[in-house]
């Protein structure tokens, strides 16, 4: 990390996203004296070999570690769709621990909970249904469906992120608004809009179009 970083900048992948779908943005944020700190899941990506989890305070329970290594300067918090909600729920998290606070919480591309329904529970899908709900919705790469050998690698940590999703969306009671400003993006193109995002509590800036993600 550049020791020369005015602050900081966590990132939060989407479900089945990896901490190195990020790195392309540090070359200019480092210009720019920001560094980035890509967050990686367990049982994803650089941490394949551990062990998914299924809910998102064990999620939390196992990230909060190095996050509080990294908060030797000011920060903020990005997530993108479940990522946004990763990043809710650390900051969350880190109030209750009246730890150091992020100076904002960017959420983009997903709304903190929704009315359960007969669709809601993809998780529970056998895996050849589950792969075309996901596809239908752009999270599974379509040209990944032709490689069964892919497929498999890609479906069980997007399962375990899916699962922890559906959870934590499904239960309002858990939201609570939070004591730092929110930004929240929808895109033109997606399905959350920023009045949904805005849920999470009153935001201090809400973009539309901000990209067809």
């Amino acid at each position: 990390m550049d020791e020369d970083a005015l602050f900081k900048v966590f990132c939060f992948p989407h479900a089945g996203g990896v901490s190195q779908s990020f790195e392309g943005w540090i070359p200019d944020l480092s210009s720019q004296r920001v560094a980035l700190i890509p967050v990686e899941y367990p049982g994803h990506g650089k941490r394949r070999a551990e062990q998914l989890v299924f809910e998102m305070q064990n999620l939390i329970n196992d990230l909060i570690r190095g996050v509080l290594e990294e908060l030797d300067r000011p920060f903020i918090f990005f997530g993108h769709s479940l990522g946004g909600l990763v990043a809710y729920a650390m900051c969350r998290e880190l109030e209750s621990r009246n730890l150091p606070l992020p100076s904002s919480v960017i959420i983009s591309s997903v709304a903190p909970f929704v009315e359960p329904g007969p669709d809601s529970k993809l998780s529970d899908l056998n895996d050849t249904e589950f792969v075309l709900q996901c596809l239908s919705r752009g999270w599974f790469p379509r040209e990944a469906t032709q490689n069964p050998d892919l497929v498999q690698i890609m479906l069980a940590p997007l399962r375990a992120d899916i699962q922890i999703y559906e959870s934590f969306i499904s239960s309002p009671s858990a939201l609570k608004s939070l004591k730092v400003p929110i930004v929240a993006i929808g895109g033109s193109k997606i399905l959350v809009s920023p009045f949904k995002a805005c849920r999470f509590g009153k935001p201090s800036l809400m973009r539309k179009g901000f990209g067809d993600t």
